[in-house]
């Protein structure tokens, strides 16, 4: 299996391939061999059976991923227009090593921000754009907005309805929640 396949890494330490494309916080999996680690490849085997397979993707997805916080992050990482957060500062969370969650880490680029702190994208622009959204070649996010286009309409549809994701309520969010 090429997960378990070594290489050498740039400290010159040989390493299984997964190391290669992936980072484990919590545990970090300093000896690279354990069990635990066999989830996160369940994961991402299952994100790879789906490429180019939108309606496989959907049926199955509630057995890697949880929907309500994969759809919020989708939405947030759309209206905030985080271009980062869906490649290199994406997380997966997991408690049981079957379902995942992502979760937010770093949040450097949003806003129209890049990667070296410029306001570089306008507020209008889109996650299909070319170039514009980090990992826009991402089976798992392709995907679900493949898959789930409704859904996110209604899931962002509800966030405006219900107060949650309006201006005012952001700018408050801002200068309490996230200012402390």
């Amino acid at each position: 299996d090429t997960w378990y396949n070594t290489f050498t890494n740039s400290e010159n330490k040989s390493v299984p391939g997964w190391t290669l494309g992936f980072e484990s916080r919590y545990p970090e999996f300093e000896d690279y061999q354990s069990t635990e680690i066999d989830g996160w490849f369940r994961l991402c085997n299952w994100i790879a059976s789906t490429k180019d397979n939108p309606e496989k993707f959907k049926a199955e997805f509630d057995q890697y991923l949880d929907f309500n916080f994969t759809c919020f992050y989708y939405v947030i990482t759309h209206v905030l227009l985080m271009i980062d957060s869906r490649a290199k500062n994406a997380f997966l969370a997991t408690w049981d090593n079957k379902k995942w969650y992502p979760i937010m880490y770093d949040m450097d680029t949003m806003l129209g921000l890049n990667n070296y702190g410029y306001n570089k994208f306008s507020y209008d622009a889109e996650d299909t754009e070319a170039g514009l959204y980090n990992g826009q070649a991402s089976i798992l996010w392709n995907n679900f907005r493949e898959a789930f286009k409704e859904e996110i309409a209604d899931f962002y549809s509800n966030m405006r309805t219900l107060g949650g994701l309006t201006y005012n309520e952001m700018i408050h969010r801002y200068n309490t929640i996230q200012a402390d």
